[in-house]
């Protein structure tokens, strides 16, 4: 993931447009938001089989070509493995 698509992930955590953290994500996931989920590379088998399983339900998109210390610093955290993004018009900026 490029640094201008980071960058637009901190927008994101800064206007309250992400969730972090797996049930802050299902939860998003199933709330019938419309969600880009991003699911760090380093991710354990069970929370990416979870997360795959859940996006190809609700038909979202996946990012998975970031790691968990990127993506944790984009979003001013530590050791995050995934997020969902709640934004259209952000999520139209990341995945475009």
């Amino acid at each position: 993931m490029n640094d201008g698509r980071l960058g637009l992930l901190g927008l994101a955590k800064r206007k309250g447009s992400v969730r972090i953290g797996s049930e802050e994500t299902l939860k998003s996931i199933q709330s019938s938001n419309y969600a880009l989920i991003v699911l760090a590379s380093d991710a354990g088998d069970n929370l990416r089989k979870k997360i795959h399983d859940k996006a190809g339900t609700y038909k979202l998109p996946l990012l998975t070509d970031i790691d968990s210390e990127t993506l944790s610093r984009a979003l001013g955290g530590k050791n995050i493995k995934v997020c969902a993004v709640e934004d259209r018009n952000l999520i139209k900026s990341l995945v475009g």
